[in-house]
């Protein structure tokens, strides 16, 4: 048994705290003083004042934690949460439990070989716990967030579903709640009471984040409201929480080698606006009982530092204070090659916890957990981790622990009695979720389904490239369990060389593929070709099939980070273009079965699917859509979304009813403006006024747009402005337009920049909204037209008889980080503008696809659009 705790005579907890803005400086000073040396027994470090917030959860009264606490081996046993290697308890782990008193568990799919064996893993966990003494059961977590990272795998037993970002391409968070509760269901069944999950980070860099589809997509708003719904099915399901990674993993710099920390390069206040969003209304919901904390750093103006995990600033201040947390902290794992190479694990304890994590994670290896223990035990022995700092982590998981489990559901979990009972509505939710999110980004060529486009006895061809099966899947289990059978036969090379399954894996890559070739075959019923190819390029057999095949399938998986399948797929579109001019049927189809940003953007693919996985219930489901089987009708997450069903949920303009003898010289006034700003065929414009809408039926109300009248901007846009520090201005004329002009021609084409020319001459009519930086840099500009400018002449829609139609023209954003708010904002001051002219409508015109987005967030809806195309021959057939 350990010594007891202590006092602690060098706390400062009855020093009144000082100021936020001082402590901050403070804090950030004596980071730079810290200096652990944790190859000796000692450390060597310089003592700062930390502050106690006087908050009930955060408290310490030892006089209501058990006498057992007091204990320093009881203490330290559970603020830490550890994981081995293996299927069945080992020595070492259970070691952990009865000497050392941990806590926690962590399981990977190393421990997890079925859902039985599970289940009675877990058991023995639990009661060797209690046998041990311990007064609550063990916190046992499990990683099985569904696509392709799950740890629990059993075809028997256990339902597949979609990744995160597979649920958001059906449009309907309620099938985020189901699924998600299915889940933890499922799970809990078998004895694991903390889920690590949801995954709350928001892909701002998208196209370049190895987190991909683990994550919902790029809009925080719809990252919150997936990730709110999957809080909602874990604690019905009777289970703890965590959400991660905290501050983000969504936007980080990777600098190459596993011995360098990935990077989050945003300000606090740019991380404010998108990234915490998540995050933040997580834990305003009340729902999210523990915080994975990344091991990423942080490196900006207003933030620097080497990892989060390790940072009060970003434990201690950013989550607790500033967005209000008061669960646990779980920290990345300490064993993470980049930390434990450049601290220590001794070092690195004492940092997360002295940073404010509740519970240190060390995955797997025993020395490096002793070592931690050790390294725990001389920190606070040293005085630099305080009783009271213990105790808070303590009161803390208790609290968890309290929650989410008992003696009585520890040691009596339902397991397979449970589950089979459960599998069949889970099968069924499980096909539902991904026929309904398969995803039809493109198809120009109208290939879709095969059967429709490919005659028959005419040949498929299938290029898949190699890639490593799925922790938990059916091949990988297979791939197991033929080198455990082959195992006893090995010589000592055959060891060496399959000293890790990666190899194995790898040369198995083909397989993953096998089955979804062979159920394609099967529901064409015809033959089909299959191979793969690597960064070996284009080879002598993919060109004879290529020649025999009329129409090819090519799959991709992260082909922005895997870049050799970009180059193949661009050279294989090549070829069928080439074979395509000399007469022969060459269709392709691309499918990306992980990011679904492979090509979501090069339109010069004209067929392009996305599964968001490629699990084997995903390529079931592409097999089924690609034969016409089902319909699919997934949509692309985030930004790139331009489904009805994200904009509904937006505001609009407000509605009222219809009135006659009001509302229809308006009405009319409206649809001559259309008319004449439209094309010249357009002719029933010509004839159709207010009264071709009115059906005069005492049964039905009828209702239509208002006016800018009663228009206001969407709620939180001007608070966001001036978080950012985004100021305005409105000039006219030539004499202030230098760096106007200056920013346009850098940034747009010479058709905008000769109408900002034009509108800078027009004094009266016309002015100029720049969008200043605080440094007093240009970050946009836009112009505004009053009635009766000879703008007009040029843009037919700010036409009117009534006069009453003022205009906001050609807005100018470069890519920059703030994007969207400024020309949100570029577009509420133009608004403005227009109202002071008491102009009653606002047309914007000469917006780009880019911009129409957010605009439409605001209330604006398309009265036009007009597609720019070239000469080249892919157009001649819509030219």
């Amino acid at each position: 048994m350990g010594a007891p705790l202590g006092s602690d005579s060098s706390s400062s907890s009855s020093s009144p705290p000082p100021d936020k803005a001082s402590h901050r400086y403070l804090k950030s000073k004596a980071r730079s003083d810290r200096h652990l040396n944790g190859s000796g027994s000692r450390y060597h470090v310089t003592r700062r004042r930390r502050r106690h917030r006087p908050t009930m959860a955060n408290s310490v009264h030892v006089e209501d934690l058990d006498p057992l606490w007091q204990n320093l081996d009881w203490a330290i046993g559970q603020i830490l949460i550890m994981g081995w290697d293996g299927t069945e308890v080992t020595p070492q782990i259970r070691s952990l439990i009865e000497d050392h008193h941990l806590g926690s568990i962590i399981l990977t799919a190393k421990n997890l070989k079925s859902a039985q064996q599970t289940a009675r893993l877990v058991q023995e966990l639990q009661t060797i716990a209690q046998k041990a003494g311990h007064p609550h059961p063990l916190l046992i977590a499990l990683d099985q967030e569904n696509g392709g990272v799950n740890s629990l795998f059993d075809e028997d037993y256990v339902c597949q579903f979609p990744s995160a970002m597979g649920v958001a391409a059906t449009g309907r968070a309620e099938l985020a709640y189901e699924v998600t509760k299915a889940t933890a269901t499922e799970i809990s069944a078998c004895g694991v009471n903390l889920m690590l999950g949801p995954v709350l980070d928001v892909l701002n860099n998208a196209r370049y984040q190895p987190l991909g589809v683990r994550a919902t997509g790029d809009d925080p708003q719809e990252v919150s409201q997936y990730g709110l719904a999957a809080l909602k099915g874990i604690r019905d399901a009777g289970m703890a929480s965590c959400g991660k990674h905290f501050p983000s993993y969504g936007n980080l710099d990777f600098l190459g080698s596993n011995l360098d920390v990935p990077i989050i390069t945003q300000t606090l206040e740019e991380l404010s606006l998108s990234a915490l969003v998540p995050f933040r209304n997580a834990i305003a919901s009340g729902k999210l009982d523990a915080m994975f904390i990344g091991g990423c750093g942080i490196s900006s103006p207003s933030m620097n530092v080497s990892h989060a995990c390790l940072s009060d600033q970003v434990v201690d201040e950013l989550l607790r204070n500033d967005l209000g947390f008061n669960g646990v902290a779980i920290s990345e794992c300490l064993e993470m090659e980049a930390l434990s190479h450049e601290l220590g694990v001794q070092n690195g304890v004492v940092m997360a916890v002295e940073a404010g994590c509740d519970l240190v994670l060390l995955c797997r290896a025993y020395d490096v957990q002793l070592e931690a223990i050790k390294g725990l035990k001389l920190g606070y022995e040293s005085g630099i981790i305080s009783k009271e700092r213990i105790f808070t982590s303590v009161r803390r998981v208790l609290r968890l622990k309290s929650t989410c489990t008992s003696w009585t559901k520890a040691l009596n979990t339902p397991g397979i009695s449970l589950l089979s009972q459960l599998h069949p509505a889970h099968l069924a939710l499980s096909r539902r979720a991904y026929d309904d999110s398969i995803t039809v980004i493109r198809d120009k060529e109208k290939l879709l389904p095969l059967s429709a486009s490919m005659h028959p006895g005419e040949e498929l061809l299938l290029l898949t490239p190699l890639i490593k099966p799925l922790p938990a899947s059916s091949l990988t289990k297979k791939l197991l369990n033929a080198k455990d059978a082959q195992h006893l036969a090995w010589t000592n090379h055959d060891n060496w060389s399959h000293r890790d399954r990666e190899r194995g894996a790898i040369m198995s890559g083909e397989g993953v593929f096998r089955e979804f070739g062979k159920s394609l075959a099967r529901s064409r019923n015809e033959k089909l070709l299959h191979t793969s190819y690597t960064a070996n390029g284009v080879r002598p057999v993919h060109e004879n099939l290529i020649n025999r095949a009329s129409c090819i399938i090519i799959v991709t998986a992260d082909a922005n980070r895997n870049l050799y399948q970009a180059g193949f797929t661009k050279h294989v579109d090549m070829m069928c273009s080439m074979l395509r001019s000399r007469g022969q049927k060459k269709q392709l189809i691309v499918v990306a079965v992980s990011s679904p940003y492979d090509f979501a953007m090069d339109k010069s693919i004209g067929t392009y699917l996305c599964t968001f996985d490629f699990t084997e219930n995903a390529l079931h489901a592409l097999a089924r859509a690609l034969v016409g089987e089902i319909t699919p009708l997934g949509t692309l997450p985030g930004t790139l979304r331009k489904s009805k069903k994200v904009l509904k949920s937006r505001q609009h303009w407000l509605v009222e009813e219809y009135r006659p003898e009001r509302d229809a010289s308006g009405l009319d006034e409206l649809l001559r403006a259309v008319h004449r700003g439209s094309a010249p065929d357009l002719q029933f414009l010509q004839t159709t006024t207010a009264a071709t809408f009115q059906l005069n039926n005492q049964l039905i109300s009828e209702a239509h747009f208002v006016d800018l009248a009663n228009w206001s901007a969407p709620e939180g846009l001007l608070q966001s402005i001036q978080r950012v520090n985004i100021s305005f201005d409105l000039i006219h004329g030539v004499d202030n337009a230098e760096s106007v002009l200056s920013h346009v021609r850098a940034h747009a084409n010479p058709e905008i920049l000769e109408l900002y020319r034009f509108a800078l001459q027009e004094t009266k009519a016309c002015g100029i909204v720049r969008a200043k930086d605080g440094a007093g840099s240009l970050l946009g500009t836009i112009i505004i037209s009053r009635q009766h400018s000879p703008l007009a002449t040029y843009v037919p829609a700010l036409l009117s008889h009534a006069e009453d139609i003022g205009g906001i023209l050609a807005p100018v954003v470069p890519s920059m980080p703030f994007a969207t708010l400024v020309l949100q904002g570029l577009a509420l001051m133009g608004v403005r503008q227009n109202k002071s002219h008491r102009a009653s409508k606002t047309v914007l015109g000469w917006v780009v696809d880019d911009g129409t987005e957010p605009l439409a967030a605001m209330g604006f809806e398309t009265l036009q659009a007009f597609d720019e195309i070239t000469n080249s021959p892919d157009n001649f057939t819509s030219l």
